[in-house]
């Protein structure tokens, strides 16, 4: 749960910041704080959708829109944020149900204003505004379709995989159930392989019913990718660099070259010394390193075999 709560903190904080990044801070704003017990007003009363001149636009009218727009998206991301924490806390049906609602009432919001922004496409504006512009039209990481009942499911979908992975938990034939922090110090802390490897399984079966609910998730959101003149949802995440997906890739591409000798040379080393603790049958030199070795529950940080790296290394390499 411990990663959970860091990552839906980052996550409100940074939609807070890019919400000001939009229009800067706006100090006489006032929000309605959403209450405990679900009386609270919708953000559709307090993000009214702006509305745009029928006429040839101006850089005047450019800046009036993201002023509104930056109100709204505050609005709606607090009501939203707000719902996710109480679900994070206190995992429930009607919490859960709660955070479907203010998530789509906040993809709603985004799905009428993104499009909008591109009538500015044209307008001579000042720097700040058009970057402004170019920031709302990439702003979602998980575009909603154009279609209501796909919009509430995608919604849906998004607040129950959430309530799925903070609550799993993998239980024994004796009733002793593990949750992903549980199961995550025993990868951190122990030493035995076949312990190692029990805990690596057990989050792997607690999150097998995931997949096809993440699965139809991603097909909507390639569907909302698509309506915003996307390739799909990962050629989006690819434009938020201020480049093109394609340079972005490129440019992956080329700093992956630069590091890849030292990733190679530390997987080599890493390998060998697991190898002297484990053996040939459990780490063989020639092959890849079990997962469940790495001291993470995903491989992606080494830094747990810090210790039993120096330890084992020799005089010519300490």
């Amino acid at each position: 749960m411990k990663r959970l709560f860091t990552h839906r903190r980052v996550l409100f904080l940074a939609e807070i910041a890019l919400s000001c990044c939009l229009c800067g801070v706006i100090p006489s704003l006032t929000i309605a704080q959403p209450s405990i017990d679900g009386g609270d007003p919708a953000p559709s009363e307090l993000a009214a959708l702006p509305t745009i001149p029928d006429r040839s636009l101006e850089s005047a009218d450019a800046q009036w829109f993201i002023a509104q727009v930056s109100r709204g998206l505050r609005a709606v991301f607090v009501a939203q944020y707000e719902a996710a924490w109480l679900n994070a806390t206190d995992i429930t049906p009607a919490h859960e149900e709660r955070l479907a609602q203010r998530s789509a009432e906040a993809m709603a919001y985004l799905s009428a204003v993104i499009p909008m922004a591109v009538r500015f496409d044209q307008v001579k504006t000042d720097a700040r505004t058009r970057r402004q512009l170019t920031l709302l039209k990439r702003y979602t990481s998980l575009p909603a379709p154009l279609n209501p009942q796909r919009r509430e499911r995608l919604a849906q979908l998004s607040a129950r995989l959430e309530g799925m992975y903070g609550a799993g938990q993998k239980c024994d034939m004796q009733g002793v159930c593990r949750d992903l922090e549980v199961l995550e110090q025993v990868i951190r802390d122990s030493d035995d392989p076949a312990e190692l490897l029990s805990a690596w399984r057990d989050w792997r079966e607690v999150a097998e019913p995931m997949r096809p609910l993440y699965q139809e998730m991603v097909n909507l959101a390639n569907e909302g990718s698509r309506g915003l003149q996307f390739a799909d949802l990962g050629d989006l995440w690819r434009s938020q660099y201020d480049m093109s997906p394609q340079a972005f890739e490129a440019e992956i591409m080329r700093l992956w070259e630069q590091v890849k000798p030292l990733y190679r040379s530390l997987h080599c080393h890493v390998r060998a010394k697991l190898n002297e603790v484990y053996g040939d049958e459990l780490v063989p030199v020639d092959r890849a390193i079990p997962a469940h070795l790495l001291k993470n529950m995903w491989a992606q940080d080494w830094s747990g075999l810090i210790p039993t790296a120096n330890s084992l290394a020799s005089p010519t390499e300490s």
